[in-house]
């Protein structure tokens, strides 16, 4: 920054910072040039600049026209900038020439965007160790310079990282902070000044941590600092820290950017960063370099819970090598901003008004497949005349070639004949040729039109847009694909032409017959591509979209590039693409049909927050360690059932009536709590809805619809039930329990599932919310395979032909299958689970495997096609005796395990 002003020599220069300290810290370099005149850049003989601090608001545009005139460098924080009146704050930007913003980051912002919008047509220079955001939001300009952190490291000013990842599921935190000790003592024992500095992210978290370290590490006097502590306690816990009356810290959000202690050597991350920007920001306070009392970095690490940044993967695996992989994460960001810069940089024209940098058009086209000859964007004003236009001329990079531009049209108000007021509409136009596909993308916030003039206009009237079935070819690839809209026109019954079927799985089961006069008009849906969840629109007239912004033009530039690679595939064959339709209906009264299982939606399982919880009076449980379990299985009536939590059960009943189901307590009601608010449950239900699953595979969804498939289907066929020996075994004892008892009739069905292959994981799941009473895992290929068995006991201790023997385990096959939705959340929820018994003192579920191979599976299961199987185990079924209502019942069970999983289904019985 200091060589940038000596060479610049602007005639009034002003600094924005985010902190004091970095305020106080540039103030001081500036005064003094830094080593600028040491290293002879700046003579010995030259003035220093009178350098001022903003430290709080002017109060007239006088005093701040006063203020900076009598400056040739002012320091300020972006916070004291703004608290300054608009008119003031306008007259001290005006007389400063040049902008410098540090930790450039935060410019997006709207507080620092609007002192940046001060100098259109001024210098501004931008300073940051990251040139990207957690939210993806560019940061502005062009990248003038980029020096390597590998660079960095190899110069000596930054420093190696030992890394270390810590496994446990009893007491992680306990695990970090002994590592996190353990390393400080062997530092010390080397003379080393280091301090360690505990992250958490809630001050209760840190609370909780300060006791930890408190207990093992008393001689290092641990203290804590957030932002609540009272202005004396936070200057005496830094205090300490400067004068190592405390080699431990604890921290929620401090000593960020800007605190500048080298000894500030150990990093125990309780909790991690969600993002590379912000993690390698928080690993930069600790890699500098400073003197031989000052050492290589530590971090210490728990392998987190939750998602994150894709970036993150590599750097939270358990052996990574942090030096290496930093190095290559940060050069890859930055390499990204890079190629955007230089996007940028390639369009003629300017837009002062509209930043090309702060475009984020919608992830939509309409492709349209040019001739032979080049496109001619100058001729997109043949048909927008410059009048309307509010960039002009239009703004091309021929290098690239992408144009843009905005329309501004002003139109009568539709609501009357009204000529004071008028409507006036702003549209984004986005035109991206593809030479080599021959393929011109349109896009538009205008979506009244498919822009055929437009690309006749720029590609000649030989250009032909990309239309009918080819254009669904962007499901190609993407795996576990699920509509959720189908537009569908019927060919023959005229009085119900079009009709749009919304909901997850909506094409799953419509009659072939009826289907045959329909085609699809429109589709969208969701699937996994490349190891991420994507969303994918196509119509029939060519418009292909996606629900997601693009963060700016170049990102959607590449978003075409990958979806003209599908379009001009002759290969993607569409036949397999929809084979069935099923059209919700609305219920006019309960099904007479046997309730199988109840389903909490399945958003409450990609959270395992615990931030929803039942509550009973001061008790407390979180909602996904509750059970939904059915307590009659009949065919009229209410369909009575137990929430089943940690504290016990609470009947419920749930009245199935016209349009919708309405759910009561029957003699006492729970409480959702969400945060403070606490709501009825039996309305909480009633607004959520449930899946409630029936026989026959019919379901009624949470918002009230009747699915169901009309259909004949076989029996089971005797010859496929499994038989396994039960001898030594209780027919009513289901659950081995922590001791594992043997003659229970899990225990003998793991030892059948240890046997069926050489799984890399078996859980005992068994209990409340459980996933399956067994659950095993394996890595095999290119495949991630999941097998769920659900056990129950023999009602009469023996075989027989009883169909309710058969009810709640079928019901808890059905609901099981949601897990196929995404292994990394059953996995999840599997850790979840374990790291809940072994922290009340309960016995590990673990027959196989070890806590690591959970998060080794999870990693993995990325990159992997899960593979599902399920399987009933009930002695209670008899092969020879099996009544043909039982038969029935594992038919529609195994058809939906089928169809909605593509997954088989084993069945062990007695003979």
């Amino acid at each position: 920054m200091l060589g940038v002003f000596a060479a610049a020599r602007p005639q009034r220069l002003i600094v924005v910072v985010p902190s004091d300290a970095l305020r106080n810290q540039l103030a001081a370099k500036f005064e003094s040039f830094g080593v600028l005149q040491e290293f002879g850049v700046v003579k010995e003989t030259a003035s220093r600049p009178v350098v001022g601090r903003v430290e709080h608001a002017f109060k007239t545009e006088a005093s701040a026209r006063q203020f900076a005139k009598a400056c040739n460098v002012i320091l300020t924080t972006a916070a004291a900038l703004t608290t300054c009146p608009e008119p003031v704050r306008k007259a001290l930007l005006a007389e400063c020439s040049h902008l410098f913003v540090d930790e450039a980051h935060h410019v997006a912002a709207r507080t620092w965007k609007q002192i940046r919008e001060e100098f259109a047509g001024k210098h501004v220079v931008q300073f940051t160790a990251t040139p990207y955001r957690e939210d993806a939001k560019p940061i502005g300009g062009r990248l003038l310079y980029a020096y390597p952190l590998g660079e960095a490291q190899k110069h000596g000013l930054f420093s190696r990282i030992n890394y270390y990842s810590v496994i446990d599921f009893e007491n992680p935190d306990r695990a970090i902070a002994v590592k996190a000790v353990e390393q400080l003592r062997k530092d010390r024992r080397a003379k080393l000044d280091h301090v360690v500095m505990a992250r958490v992210n809630r001050i209760s978290r840190a609370e909780q941590i300060l006791e930890i370290y408190k207990e093992i590490a008393s001689d290092f006097n641990p203290v804590i600092l957030h932002s609540s502590l009272s202005a004396k306690d936070r200057r005496a816990a830094l205090q300490a820290l400067r004068d190592r009356s405390t080699r431990v810290i604890v921290c929620v959000d401090m000593l960020g950017e800007g605190f500048d202690l080298a000894s500030l050597k150990i990093a125990a991350v309780h909790d991690t960063h969600q993002s590379l920007a912000v993690t390698l920001q928080f690993v930069g306070r600790f890699a500098r370099v400073a003197g031989s009392t000052i050492g290589d970095a530590t971090v210490v690490v728990g392998q987190p819970d939750a998602d994150y940044d894709e970036n993150l993967r590599e750097l939270y695996a358990e052996d990574s090598d942090w030096n290496k992989v930093i190095r290559n994460l940060s050069q890859r960001a930055v390499g990204e901003e890079e190629d955007a810069s230089e996007f940028h940089r390639s369009f003629t024209g300017s837009a002062e008004e509209i930043p090309i940098a702060n475009l984020e058009p919608k992830m939509s086209t309409v492709a349209y497949k040019t001739g032979s000859a080049d496109w001619q964007p100058e001729k997109i004003t043949t048909v927008f005349p410059e009048d309307i236009l509010v960039t002009h001329p239009i703004l091309i990079s021929r290098a690239d070639r992408v144009a843009w531009f905005v329309t501004k049209i002003t139109a009568a108000v539709p609501w009357g004949d009204v000529r004071t007021v008028q409507d006036v509409k702003h549209d984004l136009y986005v035109l991206y040729w593809d030479h080599k596909r021959r393929l011109l993308y349109i896009n538009s916030s205008n979506n009244d039109s498919l822009h055929e003039g437009l690309a006749k206009a720029v590609c000649g009237n030989d250009a032909e847009r990309v239309t009918g079935e080819k254009v669904f070819r962007i499901m190609h690839n993407v795996n576990r694909l699920v509509p959720t809209n189908v537009g569908v026109l019927d060919i023959h019954n005229r009085s119900r032409r079009f009709s749009l079927h919304v909901g997850a799985d909506v094409i799953e089961g419509f009659p072939l017959a009826e289907a045959k006069t329909k085609t699809k008009t429109n589709l969208f849906a969701y699937g996994y591509e490349d190891g991420s969840r994507v969303s994918l629109g196509a119509s029939l007239k060519g418009r292909v979209w996606s629900f997601r912004a693009a963060h700016g033009l170049k990102q959607w530039v590449d978003w075409c590039d990958h979806v003209g690679a599908k379009l001009t595939d002759d290969s993607i064959d569409l036949s397999e693409l929809m084979k069935k339709f099923i059209r919700p209906q609305v219920l006019d009264g309960r099904p007479a049909l046997v309730p199988l299982a109840l389903e909490w939606p399945w958003a409450v399982f990609l959270n395992t927050s615990e931030e929803v919880r039942l509550a009973s009076g001061e008790k407390t449980w979180p909602l996904i360690d509750a059970d939904l379990e059915i307590t009659k299985f009949e065919t009229t009536g209410a369909i009575p059932f137990d929430v089943v939590t940690p504290g016990g059960a609470v009947s419920y009943e749930a009245r199935v009536t016209e349009g919708k189901v309405v759910y009561k307590g029957v003699h006492s009601d729970l409480d959702v709590v969400v945060r403070k608010n606490r709501t009825p449950l039996s309305t909480w239900l009633t607004e959520q809805g449930l899946w409630i699953r029936f026989e026959q595979n019919a379901a009624v969804t949470p918002d009230g619809f009747l699915l169901k498939i009309d259909r004949d289907l076989p029996a089971f066929d005797p010859e496929r039930l499994t038989v396994l020996d039960w001898r030594g075994v209780d027919l009513r004892k289901e659950s081995q329990g922590p001791n594992r008892e043997s003659d229970s009739i899990q225990a003998r069905v793991i030892e059948r599932v240890e046997k069926l292959a050489k799984w890399d994981l078996v859980i005992d799941d068994d209990g409340t919310g459980e996933v399956a009473d067994v659950v095993a895992l394996k890595v095999e290929d290119k495949e991630l395979k999941v097998m769920l068995v659900h056990c129950k006991y023999a009602s009469e201790g023996k075989p027989g032909a009883r169909v309710h023997d058969l009810y709640e385990v079928c019901g808890q096959v059905i609901k099981s299958v949601k897990w196929q939705e995404d292994a990394r959340v059953l996995i999840r929820r599997l850790m979840h689970r374990e790291r809940k018994r072994q922290r009340t003192g309960r016995a590990s579920g673990i027959v196989i495997g070890t806590p690591n191979t959970f998060f080794t599976l999870r990693e993995k299961s990325r990159l992997l096609k899960p593979r599902f199987s399920f399987a009933i185990a009930q002695p209670g079924l008899s092969r020879t005796a099996a009544s043909q209502d039982q038969l029935q019942l594992l038919a529609s069970t195994e058809v939906y395990v089928r169809e909605t999983a593509n997954a088989p289904l084993e069945v062990f019985c007695s003979e």
